[in-house]
């Protein structure tokens, strides 16, 4: 039997989605990605009142993108890019947090990092990137944001806190307690409120471009793939009115 990539618990109304790929240091394949999408989705449609994400492997939370398997889906498993919860997601992380590591953990709505941690974008040394990116960096004032992008300098963790990119800074290790916690506290508040108020903020922010492009996909894979799709093309093919009220 095949291990999971990703971890998934749920305990007192707190679900823990852990990245679990040691071998690789987590680095993300297409495998990888369908996982953690269908993580996200089974998180935003249960009974959990908040996420933490985290690693499931001691000093790194994610390599980036397996260039050797590239996911080329993985933005349906982005927060507000591939999918939306009112939900809150808090990122738990320590060690380093690469690439398409750091576009996951900057579209969580809060975030607790090990004073190990270091956020690094290497990709214009790589020569390709997501456009997806600019939805990341919306989170960041903007020098900062061309200084992770441009340059490829790493952020270290106490810097990331300065700027306010980071909430809370702990001990190495002691991330995925100290983002339990603070999860504990987002599912003892209002769900209505906490759910709102999110909504509220991130609207403020608003959309990039890359997130209204990634809307629209949606958008258009769920009309083509819903059942009055299945029934417009049946109808089609039988000659014949569809009809939409049957479902």
């Amino acid at each position: 039997m095949t291990e999971p990539l990703i971890r998934y618990d749920e305990d007192d109304g707190i679900a823990v989605i852990a990245l679990d790929r040691p071998a690789k240091r987590n680095a993300i394949d297409s495998r990888m990605a369908a996982e953690l999408d269908a993580a996200f989705q089974r998180f935003a449609r249960g009974p959990a009142r908040a996420a933490v994400l985290t690693s499931a492997s001691p000093g790194i939370f994610c390599a980036g993108a397996d260039l050797h398997d590239p996911p080329t889906e993985a933005w349906r498993a982005l927060p507000e890019i591939g999918f939306r919860t009112d939900k809150p997601i808090v990122a738990a992380l320590g060690g380093k947090v690469i690439g398409l590591g750091f576009m996951l953990s900057a579209m969580c709505d809060l975030c607790v990092a090990a004073e190990d941690t270091e956020f690094h974008f290497p990709e214009a040394k790589l020569g390709f990137s997501l456009a997806a990116v600019s939805a990341a960096t919306n989170r960041l004032p903007p020098r900062m944001a061309m200084e992770l992008l441009l340059l490829g300098r790493p952020i270290p963790a106490r810097r990331a806190y300065d700027i306010g990119f980071v909430n809370d800074l702990v001990p190495p290790g002691a991330q995925l307690e100290a983002g339990k916690a603070m999860a504990r506290a987002l599912a003892a508040n209002s769900r209505d409120v906490v759910g709102n108020l999110k909504r509220l903020t991130l609207d403020v922010l608003g959309e990039t471009p890359s997130q209204q492009h990634y809307a629209v996909r949606r958008l258009e894979e769920a009309m083509m793939q819903g059942p009055d799709a299945g029934e417009g093309l049946r109808a089609f093919r039988e000659k014949r009115r569809p009809d939409f009220t049957r479902r």
